[in-house]
């Protein structure tokens, strides 16, 4: 945690906590693990380099974002379908992107439009960062996957 902290000195405690179940390992020795977790596992084994990788991921959410426009998730949570409105048209076409917590590209796809919608129905829940770039900067937010 205070690697995580390190990279991230913003990160909360409830995100703290998300990151380490998000990125927790599986083995033969855990075995699957249910949502409630297990009570000698919890979740899985640490993995603090996924760990530190995905708090630094989270610093997107803090940095004020380089582009002249500002982004909007709903809902969010999402279940199905999520919408990604932008506050103005952007000036270039842009990606837009859905990273998860381990710093893998899930979703990617080329937009021209100010409102975006995705399917997030193949996702697991979790926490994801939506990213939305061109050769002008970045705009990120967090997005939360329920089920």
């Amino acid at each position: 945690v205070a690697l995580m902290l390190q990279a991230n000195p913003q990160l909360t405690a409830i995100q703290v906590r998300e990151i380490l179940r998000q990125t927790a390992r599986l083995d033969q020795h855990t075995g699957e693990i249910g949502q409630e977790g297990h009570l000698r596992w919890g979740w899985g084994k640490a993995n603090a380099l996924a760990a530190v990788k995905a708090a630094e991921l989270l610093t997107h959410i803090n940095t004020p974002s380089s582009l002249d426009f500002q982004m909007s998730i709903y809902p969010n949570p999402a279940h199905d379908l999520v919408t990604v409105q932008l506050g103005a048209h952007p000036q270039k076409a842009f990606m837009a992107e859905i990273v998860d917590l381990q710093g893998r590209t899930v979703f990617k796809q080329q937009h021209a439009a100010n409102q975006i919608q995705l399917s997030v129905s193949d996702l697991s829940a979790g926490v994801y960062l939506v990213l939305v770039h061109n050769a002008e900067g970045y705009s990120a937010a967090k997005l939360i996957i329920s089920r």
